[in-house]
C-alpha cells in the first residue's frame, strides 16, 4: 500500500492576485504605428499550450484589442469563455510579443513559479468557479 503523496503535509489556498501581477504591462495609445510584433489572439491559446504565430504585425494594422505586452514566463489566461481553456505558458523566442486583451496576463511574483499557476488555472476546481 502506498503512501499520500502530501502524508502529514497540510495543503492551504492564497488568492491568485497574492501570487501574480495582472496585466502589469500594456501598449500605450500612442505607440509608433510601425512597431512590429506577433500578435496572439485566443485562437493561439489550447490547454497550456501556445502556438506563437510566425508573422508579425505592426502596431497600425493589428486589431484595436492588441494591447497586452507579454514576456516569457507569463501566463495567459482567457477571459473570455474561460470554460474553453484557452490558458498558456508563454515560452517564445526572442521578439515582441502583444496578446489580446481578451487574455488575462499573470506575471508570477515574489518567487511563485509560473507553470504551477498554469496548472492551477488549468485545475477542475477553476474551471468549475467559472
Amino acid at each position: 500500500m502506498s503512501e499520500p503523496l502530501l502524508h502529514g503535509c497540510e495543503v492551504g489556498t492564497r488568492p491568485l492576485g497574492s501570487m501574480v501581477s495582472i496585466d502589469p504591462e500594456s501598449l500605450p495609445l500612442g505607440t509608433n504605428p510601425r512597431f512590429e510584433f506577433h500578435y496572439i489572439d485566443i485562437s493561439c491559446a489550447t490547454n497550456g499550450r501556445l502556438q506563437v504565430p510566425s508573422t508579425s504585425t505592426s502596431y497600425a494594422q493589428a486589431p484595436s484589442r492588441a494591447r497586452r505586452i507579454i514576456k516569457n514566463g507569463d501566463v495567459l489566461m482567457s477571459t473570455v469563455r474561460p470554460n474553453l481553456k484557452a490558458f498558456a505558458y508563454c515560452n517564445m523566442p526572442k521578439g515582441n510579443y502583444v496578446a489580446s486583451t481578451g487574455f488575462a496576463v499573470l506575471r508570477a511574483i515574489e518567487g511563485n513559479d509560473p507553470q504551477y499557476i498554469l496548472y492551477s488555472i488549468l485545475s477542475d476546481d477553476v474551471a468549475r468557479a467559472c
